[in-house]
C-alpha cells in the first residue's frame, strides 16, 4: 500500500471516532470487536460474536469453542483423564486422598502403597507400619517399617529428636519461640551476648526495656548503652526525665529552677523577653501594660490606657479630671469644666447646664410649670389642699370638688359631705353626699366561727369572720387579733388584710391560748365602738381526725322528746324557752357557762348536802375543746357533739357518760348528750338507723342522769380520761377540778 492509500485509510479511521467511541472498517473476513478487527471464526476472546470468549484449555474453530488435541471437556472445563486426579479415565472418576492418576489409572505414587484406598508409607505410617493395617501400639510411632522410635522419643506418634528438635525441645510440648534454638534439650538465644527476658532474646547492653538486667526500663527520654539508662549528650537527669538545663523552662540550669512570669530558659537563665520588663517577676511592656504603665508601680484607672509608657484617656474628646475620664461636653459632674457641677434637674449640653425642652429654670431648679404643685403656671404658685397641678392650673383631681380650697370626696367626707360641702355631726356618717346616722359595728353571725383546731375552722379552712356590712360608702374596716391579756395594747388594721374595705375578718394564725377579736369602722376622724369575740386557739389538735356525729340535731331532739314523752318523770322538757342563746350560755371556746335552775339533787348527781326536797340553781363551765355545742330550734334543750379524735389515740372514741356515784361503774359511749334546764341530761346511741336513748341506769336499777355526769374521754390522763365538766362557779362544786384554760 503507498503512502497516500495509507493517508486514506487512516483519515477514514479517525473519522469514524465519535464521542470516544472507534468503529473501524473492516477488510472482508474480518469483524470489528473492541477497537480491533479480528477473525470470529478463530479468535479464542470472540468466539462467534464480539466478547464470547472461551474457557481455558479450549480453542475456537469455525466460531464454536472446543477442547484443544487430547483434551476432553468435563463440564465446562477442559482436562486430560490420562493425568487428572479429579477426572481419572472419565470425567468425574475422582481418585482417593493421595493417589495420583497414571495412563487413566488411579494409583499410589512410588514409595506408597494402597491401604484399603488410601496412599500409605509402609516405611514410618504408623497406622500401616511395614504392612498396611499394622498400627503401633501405645503411641508408638514407625521407623524403617518397625514400630518403635529407638533412641528417638514418641511426640504424638511421631519420633523426635528432643535434645535439637526446636517444637519438642526437652519435651514434647516445650516450642522454642523467635530466635532461640533447642541445644542440648533446652530453648536458648541463637545469638551470642542475648539473654532470654520473658522467652525472648534481648541485649541488656542496649535494650531500652530490659537495660542490665530483664524488666529493668529506660524513661524520660533515657536509652540503654552499655546495660545502664543514660540521659542524651547535653542532657541532664532531673528526677528520672532528661532535660536540658540551658533551654528548659520548667529547670533552668538546675533541675529545681522553674521559670515563671513569662520568662523562658536562656543560656540557663530565666529572663523576659526582648521589649518586657521584669516587675516583681512578671514581665510586662510598660509601654502598653495598664497594670505597669512606664514603671512597674503605675497603673491606669478605668477609662484610662497605657499609651507610649502613659496612662491616657482611651476615648477621645475626654478630660482627666483627677483621674477620672468625662466628657466635659456632656457630663453632669464635669460639665464645661472639670468642676462644674449641674444640679436641680439640669443637665450638660454643649459644655453648659441647661434645663430640659418644657422645663423652666426656678431658682436653680428646673421644673414643669404645667404639672409641679410647687411651681404651677409660676416660680411662686404653690398648689394646696389637696389640689394638683393642671396645665399650669391648680386644681382638684377627679372625682373630688373643692370645698372653700380644700379638694374632698363629698360622698364620703364628713368635713364636706354633699354639694354644699356640709359638716355632719358627731354622730352622723357621710353616705353619698348626705350626713346620716352612723350604724353600730356588728359581727353578721355570732360566734363569728365554731370551735376552732388551732387557727384552723371545722373545715380545716383558716379563721375568718363575715363582718355585719354597714352600708356606708367610704369607710374602712379595721381588726385585730391577739392574746386577752394583750389585745388592747395592739394596733388595729385592715380586717380583709387589704384596703379594709371588705366586710370580712382575716386573722393571722398566732400562738395557742385565750385570744380575742376585736372589730370597728373608720370613715375620716369617725370610729364606730368595738365589737369583741373571744376564743381559744388549741394546736394540738392540729390535723387530728373529726368524728362527725351520726345523725342531724333534729333527730337528737326528736330522740329526746319521745322519751321525755314516754318517761315524763325521768326527763322534762319546759315549756318556754330557758336556754336564751349565746347571751347566757356563751357557746364559744374554750369553755361554755350555763346556769341551771331549780335542780334536785339525787344520788347519781354526787353534790350532797342539800335534802331532795330542796332544789337549788348553780352554774357550771365545760371546757368545750372537744365538744360542739348547739341549741334546739325552740332553745329549750342543749345537744353537746363530739367532732374531734381522743388525744393519742385518734380514734372516733364520742363522749361518755358515767354511771353511779363516786366512779364506781364503767363509761358509756354516747354519740350525742341532750341536756335540759334542770341538768338533767340523756345519752344518744348511734347504733342503729335512728338515734335513741342508752339505758341511763346505775348498778341499782336507779335513773342516771346530770350534767356532771357527762366526760370527755380520753384525754390522755387514765383510763377514764380528765374530766371537763362539773366546773362550778356557784354552788357546791363536788370534785370539781380548774380546767379553764389560761
Amino acid at each position: 500500500m503507498n503512502r497516500f492509500a495509507f493517508s486514506i485509510l487512516l483519515t477514514l479511521a479517525f473519522a469514524s471516532f465519535g464521542c470516544g467511541k472507534v468503529n473501524l472498517k473492516c477488510s472482508p473476513g474480518k469483524t470489528s470487536c473492541a477497537g480491533g478487527c479480528t477473525d470470529v471464526t478463530s479468535d479464542a476472546r470472540n468466539c462467534g460474536a464480539c466478547g464470547n470468549a472461551c474457557s481455558d484449555g479450549q480453542a475456537c474453530t469455525n466460531g464454536a469453542c472446543s477442547c484443544t488435541a487430547g483434551l476432553t471437556a468435563c463440564g465446562t472445563t477442559c482436562t486430560d483423564p490420562q493425568t487428572d486426579a479429579t477426572n481419572c479415565g472419565a470425567c468425574g472418576n475422582a481418585c482417593a486422598a493421595g493417589a495420583i492418576c497414571t495412563d487413566g489409572v488411579c494409583g499410589c505414587p512410588t514409595g506408597k502403597s494402597d491401604c484399603s484406598g488410601s496412599c500409605a508409607d509402609l516405611q514410618n505410617d504408623a497406622a500401616n507400619c511395614g504392612t498396611c493395617g499394622n498400627a503401633c501400639p501405645n503411641g508408638d510411632g514407625c521407623v524403617n517399617g518397625s514400630c518403635g522410635c529407638g533412641t528417638l522419643s514418641t511426640c504424638n506418634a511421631t519420633c523426635v529428636n528432643e535434645q535439637t528438635d526446636n517444637s519438642h525441645c526437652g519435651s514434647c510440648t516445650t516450642v522454642c519461640g523467635v530466635g532461640h534454638s533447642c541445644q542440648a534439650g533446652q530453648c536458648k538465644c541463637v545469638t551470642a551476648g542475648q539473654s532470654d527476658c520473658g522467652g525472648t532474646c534481648v541485649s541488656e547492653q542496649t535494650d531500652n526495656n530490659n537495660c542490665g538486667a530483664c524488666g529493668v526500663v529506660c524513661s524520660g527520654g533515657k536509652t540503654c548503652v552499655a546495660g545502664a539508662c543514660t540521659c542524651p549528650a547535653g542532657q541532664t537527669d532531673c528526677s528520672g526525665t532528661c532535660v536540658n538545663e540551658q533551654t528548659d523552662s520548667m529547670h533552668c540550669g538546675t533541675c529545681a529552677t522553674v521559670c515563671a512570669g513569662g520568662k523562658s530558659c536562656v543560656a540557663g537563665g530565666c529572663v523576659c523577653p526582648a521589649g518586657q520588663t521584669d516587675c516583681s517577676g512578671t514581665c510586662v511592656n510598660e509601654q502598653t501594660d495598664n497594670s505597669h504603665c512606664g514603671t512597674c508601680t503605675t497603673v491606669c484607672t478605668t477609662g484610662h490606657s497605657c499609651q507610649t509608657g502613659m496612662c491616657k484617656c482611651t476615648t477621645a474628646g475626654q478630660t482627666d479630671c483627677s483621674g477620672t475620664c468625662v466628657n466635659e461636653q456632656t457630663d453632669n459632674s464635669h460639665c464645661g469644666t472639670c468642676t462644674t457641677v449641674c444640679s436641680g434637674g439640669h443637665t450638660c449640653t454643649t459644655g453648659t447646664c441647661q434645663c430640659g425642652t418644657g422645663l423652666t429654670d426656678c431658682t436653680g431648679t428646673c421644673v414643669n410649670e404645667q404639672t409641679d404643685n410647687n411651681h404651677c403656671g409660676g416660680c411662686s404658685t404653690v398648689c394646696s389642699g389637696g389640689m394638683t397641678c393642671q396645665a399650669g392650673t391648680c386644681k382638684c383631681p377627679s372625682g373630688q370638688t373643692n370645698c372653700g380650697g380644700t379638694c374632698a370626696v363629698t360622698t364620703s367626707d364628713r368635713a364636706h359631705c354633699g354639694s354644699t360641702c356640709a359638716v355632719c355631726s358627731a354622730t352622723q356618717l357621710c353616705n353619698n353626699g348626705s350626713c346620716v346616722t352612723a350604724p353600730a359595728a356588728a359581727f353578721a353571725t355570732n360566734p363569728p366561727w365554731g370551735d376552732p383546731t388551732g387557727w384552723t375552722d371545722s373545715s380545716s379552712a383558716p379563721l375568718q369572720a363575715s363582718l355585719l356590712p354597714t352600708g356606708i360608702t367610704g369607710l374602712t374596716y379595721q381588726c385585730r387579733t391577739g392574746s386577752v391579756s394583750t389585745i388592747a395594747t395592739l394596733p388595729f388594721a385592715s380586717c380583709d388584710g387589704a384596703s379594709g374595705t371588705t366586710a370580712v375578718d382575716k386573722p393571722a394564725a398566732g400562738a395557742d391560748g385565750s385570744m380575742e377579736t376585736d372589730y370597728r369602722y373608720i370613715q375620716g376622724a369617725y370610729t364606730s365602738n368595738t365589737v369583741t369575740y373571744q376564743f381559744y386557739a388549741h394546736s394540738s389538735l392540729n390535723g387530728v381526725a373529726k368524728c362527725a356525729p351520726k345523725f342531724t340535731d333534729a333527730q337528737y331532739v326528736t330522740a329526746a322528746q319521745n322519751y321525755a314523752t314516754a318517761n315524763p318523770t325521768k326527763f322534762t322538757i319546759p315549756a318556754t324557752p330557758l336556754f336564751t342563746g349565746d347571751a347566757n350560755l356563751k357557746l364559744r371556746n374554750p369553755f361554755i357557762v350555763v346556769p341551771f335552775k331549780g335542780v334536785s339533787e339525787s344520788i347519781p348527781m354526787g353534790f350532797g348536802g342539800w335534802p331532795a326536797t330542796q332544789p337549788f340553781d348553780f352554774t357550771t363551765k365545760d371546757l368545750s375543746l372537744r365538744h360542739r355545742y348547739s341549741l334546739s330550734a325552740d332553745a329549750k334543750l342543749l345537744i353537746l357533739k363530739r367532732n374531734f379524735a381522743a388525744m393519742g389515740t385518734n380514734s372516733c372514741i364520742n363522749m361518755g357518760q358515767h354511771h353511779g356515784h363516786g366512779y364506781r361503774s364503767p363509761i358509756t359511749q354516747c354519740d350525742a348528750f341532750v341536756v335540759n334546764i334542770k341538768g338533767q341530761g340523756l345519752c344518744m346511741s348511734a347504733a342503729g338507723a335512728a338515734p335513741a336513748v342508752v339505758n341511763n341506769t346505775d348498778s341499782a336499777g336507779a335513773f342516771v342522769s346530770g350534767w356532771n355526769m357527762i366526760r370527755t374521754i380520753p384525754y390522755g390522763v387514765g383510763n377514764n380520761g380528765i374530766r371537763s365538766t362539773n366546773l362550778c362557779t356557784t354552788g357546791n362544786c363536788n370534785g370539781a377540778q380548774t380546767l379553764l384554760p389560761p
